[in-house]
């Protein structure tokens, strides 16, 4: 194993040295280096052999650190590790077709777990991989747990060698290593006894700091995968009140339903001190409570800045957070002489009407569901884009504003800043 040098800042610690960009970074201090996360702790010492490969020769060099010159040791973009797994539900096998490129890759890496909060399902992990993780201190890191079962949580995740879910966790928990973890709720599958069971073995490790439980996600492009249900009012009512017991058993709750149960099984959301530091936000765990508390916080100066707009507003949504848009609605709408905005639900028709999450609203769906009059201002939830800016069907911001004719407002999918996108933004 060895890591690769793409840049070596010019006055850094490593470029006095003479390590020049393409060297192979083999050890240091003695120590394999296999990613970016290893390069940053073992850089971390005061002094530093670092031995290199380069032109099939080998070098070392010695350096000082003095913490506050950059050692300057920049690596290659890191290669993804990908999932062995072939769950039942995932989600990827029921992506549509030539949907942006990022939702047909399967990523399994602990690296971007402890780094991004990525979640993992440690199936694909080493020996070496967990005695890094627990030498290093690699610590929260995120797991798709979905059932504490062994022989059901093979028979969901359906990988070919020899893994157990409760022994991983458990090597994880006795050497300190935090875990935020989620299951995935399928109907039939893993919820009821199996739910309670797993629950019982997650709480009863310490290091586990959440639980996120989820429904599972169905678009209309399962064909040739395991039939599997959708979850009705009355099962996501039933998992509330699973977590809800849980919770009643300790200090402070760590099992938490994403706001789809809570959706579906037509209860209000938690209040926010429920949510302690809302740990599983990307998750969709928190995410209408954190936002109603955002409205409250800006929405004076959303109002003012509305307020000299000539257009009228309109904000898309789908059908999950609706009934917290439409509220934001009226309460702007209380605040002017004549409605100033309204609300536009969208049917996921690219994916399938049962997926109803803002952050897989198509472009495509919009153009088709939404006619826009010239004196009408489009808002738009941000996080129907990814960080390039395109939407699930590969649409830029650009080309909807063009679309329709008129600057759009992209507002923060929490409700904590916005922006205006004009023709010719870049």
């Amino acid at each position: 194993m060895a890591l690769k040098i793409k840049e070596v800042p010019k006055g850094s610690i490593a470029y006095e040295a003479g390590i020049l960009p393409d060297m192979m970074i083999l050890s240091v201090n003695g120590e394999t280096v296999r990613d970016f996360i290893d390069l940053q702790f073992l850089t971390s010492e005061d002094f530093l052999e670092i031995e290199v490969q380069h032109n099939n020769e080998r070098k070392k060099f010695f350096l000082e650190n003095d913490f506050v010159t950059p050692v300057g040791l920049i690596p290659a973009e890191h290669k993804c590790r990908t999932c062995a797994n072939h769950c039942i539900f995932c989600f990827v096998d029921q992506m549509r077709p030539n949907s942006r490129k990022s939702l047909h890759f399967k990523d399994d890496d602990h690296t971007f777990s402890f780094f991004f909060g990525n979640f993992i399902t440690l199936t694909n992990m080493s020996s070496v991989d967990f005695d890094k993780i627990i030498s290093q201190g690699r610590s929260p890191l995120y797991v798709s747990v979905h059932t504490a079962n062994p022989v059901l949580h093979k028979k969901m995740l359906r990988y070919k060698h020899d893994f157990n879910i409760r022994e991983s966790l458990s090597r994880l928990n006795e050497a300190g290593i935090n875990l935020h973890t989620q299951i995935v709720l399928i109907p039939g599958w893993n919820d009821d006894e199996e739910l309670i069971s797993t629950l019982r073995f997650l709480t009863g490790l310490e290091s586990v700091l959440s639980v996120g439980i989820v429904p599972v996600g169905i678009t209309k492009y399962r064909d040739g995968l395991t039939k599997l249900n959708l979850t009705t009012k009355e099962q996501a009512e039933k998992a509330i009140r699973t977590a809800d017991y849980f919770n009643s058993k300790e200090e402070e709750p760590r099992i938490f339903c994403s706001d789809e149960f809570y959706i579906l099984a037509e209860r209000e959301v938690p209040g926010s001190d429920f949510y302690m530091g809302f740990d599983q936000l990307e998750n969709g765990i928190g995410m209408i409570r954190f936002s109603m508390d955002n409205w409250e916080e800006y929405k004076e100066d959303f109002l003012a800045e509305i307020a000299l707009l000539d257009e009228k507003i309109i904000f898309i949504t789908s059908q999950s957070p609706a009934k917290f848009i439409k509220s934001v609605v009226d309460e702007i709408n209380d605040n002017f002489e004549t409605p100033k905005c309204e609300a536009r639900v969208i049917k996921n028709n690219y994916l399938g009407d049962s997926v109803t999450v803002a952050g897989l609203i198509s472009a495509s769906d919009i153009f088709e569901q939404v006619p826009v009059k010239k004196k009408e201002l489009l808002v738009l939830p941000s996080s129907i884009f990814n960080d390039d800016m395109l939407t699930i069907d590969q649409i830029t911001k650009m080309q909807i504003t063009e679309h329709y004719g008129n600057k759009l407002l992209i507002m923060n999918s929490l409700f904590d800043g916005w922006e205006f996108e004009t023709a010719g933004d870049n």
